[in-house]
């Protein structure tokens, strides 16, 4: 069948495509003015894409250009969801602090993974609150203390395969190497399992885990299939697909179903003795919970933020008593397998990065190391709370390389930014590494220098001006146990060894643009015996 229109002849099947055509443009166009229309700036953007072609370079890059171009607050587009990025301090801290009521959940990326649809980043709502207070006593200060002897042997096992690649080699890759004591870390403090990782560093466990962060969620063709066509979520859940690879996931997951078996088998033994990540998670599968625990800040990195959440009321424990199932027992305990992988992994490549390219600073924190803990016994929870010199060190290779380089949260109901009216359901991007790089909170702000986060200098900055973990309910509760992790296997290592720059070095390291900051071309280094 034919249309006759202005003398031209057009078949009615071109003339259905060419109209349905007219009608997406038009409505993509007035998506993409929404900012506009609300008086805001935002990055210019595409058709169908948004912002998110500019994203596949970096995420982390992209919005450190937008801030420099646009300034602290300004909108971008998520395919065609219109999203508000703060970087704005002030009022970073209502939304994360003050007014959480108003922005308690995150974004749920679709098909994340099916193994992790009920860990505590995505659990929303009284849920989350239920789940983050059931999980949140494992990292108390008395449980760091119990952990950290535990950490020291795997920190032994780890100078032994440093003393072996240095010979074999005459340099060490930081993040092979350190990436297998943390995994061995982990099984040992969270799940009481001894799996050696460091003996075999390309093993099932190290494998799998560098597999499950080896995507880019940014050019997934899955994502890419549901951001344009959201009909088609349902379909992809059905039939398995996931942005992040299945097999790994999987493989933790199965180890973690055989481990909580056993427990469950034995638990009128030794496992009613047990106290760590994974028998908190089966002690709340057979019985109600309700959590009152508090995590009260210490010398190591409480958050006075939470405290005083906690105290004015703003953050109300749930009363709704919690029973996990299997499911969620499984998610808490693989979310903190895979992300406790790759955040502590990084952070202390960097770390040794940073101090070999600034060997005064390595001097100086040998120094602290040899005051307060000169033998391998020596270093454990209360000792490293007496080495502000290696907090400094810490702290300010967390905020050039932190860990989470943008986080969000979604808006619950209509609030007030600035004059604008954020509606419910919209996402706001809070972009750390951009926030970490704003020379009006810290100037110079690609130079590395510790003496930023001096007692005196720290007590100057604003509370939102640094949180690689995040801040205020919503913050990682895993936070105690990282810091630790990574700030005992620096001590040790420097017990024994100096670290230096070799002609393999790649200065600075280059990042990844797949939404982590892991140098892709890993971090290699020179390890020299001391006298």
């Amino acid at each position: 069948m034919e249309i006759n229109f202005l003398g031209f002849s057009f078949s009615l099947t071109w003339f259905l495509v060419g109209a349905v055509f007219i009608i997406y443009i038009c409505n993509d166009l007035w998506i993409r003015s929404y900012w506009t229309r609300h008086g805001l700036k935002s990055p210019r953007s595409v058709p169908i894409f948004g912002n998110t072609l500019q994203w596949t370079k970096g995420i982390q890059h992209s919005f450190l250009d937008y801030f420099k171009e646009q300034g602290t607050i300004f909108g971008v587009y998520d395919f065609h969801r219109p999203g508000l990025c703060i970087t704005d301090v002030d009022l970073l801290r209502d939304i994360m602090v003050k007014d959480f009521g108003s922005f308690t959940n995150r974004w749920v990326t679709p098909l994340f993974s099916d193994d992790l649809k009920d860990a505590l980043f995505n659990s929303k709502d009284e849920h989350w609150k239920g789940v983050r207070n059931i999980v949140t006593p494992t990292f108390s200060a008395a449980k760091m203390k119990l952990m950290s002897p535990l950490i020291n042997k795997c920190a032994d096992r780890l100078l032994k395969h440093l003393e072996k690649r240095q010979e074999l080699h005459g340099n060490i890759e930081c993040r092979e190497l350190v990436g297998a004591f943390v995994m061995d870390t982990i099984a040992s403090c969270a799940f009481g399992l001894n799996i050696d990782c460091q003996e075999n560093r390309f093993g099932p466990f190290v494998t799998n885990a560098k597999k499950a962060f080896s995507g880019n969620i940014f050019t997934s063709p899955y994502l890419l299939l549901v951001s344009l066509f959201p009909w088609t979520l349902p379909i992809l859940e059905y039939l398995d697909f996931n942005i992040i690879d299945r097999k790994s996931t999987q493989f933790f997951a199965d180890i973690i179903k055989k481990t909580s078996a056993v427990r469950r088998e034995s638990k009128n033994s030794d496992s009613a003795k047990r106290i760590d990540y994974l028998q908190l998670l089966l002690d709340a599968q057979e019985r109600d919970i309700t959590g009152d625990n508090k995590n009260k800040a210490d010398g190591i990195h409480g958050d006075p933020e939470d405290e005083a959440i906690d105290e004015g009321g703003l953050q109300k424990k749930s009363s709704k008593k919690i029973r996990l199932n299997e499911s969620e027992v499984i998610s808490q305990a693989l979310i903190f397998f895979l992300a406790g992988y790759e955040t502590t992994n990084t952070t202390c490549g960097f770390l040794l990065y940073f101090l070999a390219t600034n060997p005064d600073v390595q001097d100086k924190l040998v120094d602290e190391i040899n005051d307060v803990a000169p033998k391998a016994e020596d270093v454990g929870y209360q000792s490293l709370s007496k080495m502000p010199y290696l907090e400094q060190i810490f702290c300010e290779t967390e905020r050039i390389y932190p860990p989470a380089i943008m986080i969000d949260r979604v808006c619950n109901e209509p609030f007030n930014v600035n004059g604008f009216t954020v509606p419910k359901g919209m996402r706001i991007f809070i972009p750390i590494y951009t926030i970490h790089r704003n020379p009006n909170l810290w100037p110079d702000p690609e130079t590395f220098d510790p003496d930023r986060f001096r007692k005196e200098n720290r007590e100057k900055h604003h509370p939102c001006a640094w949180m690689p973990f995040g801040t205020g309910p919503r913050a990682c509760v895993g936070m105690r146990f990282a810091i630790m992790e990574a700030k005992m296997v620096i001590v040790r290592i420097l017990q024994k060894y100096q670290i230096e720059t070799c002609p393999q070095t790649e200065m600075p390291p280059k990042q990844a643009t797949n939404g982590f900051l892991s140098p892709p071309n890993g971090i290699t280094l020179r390890a020299v015996k001391r006298n």
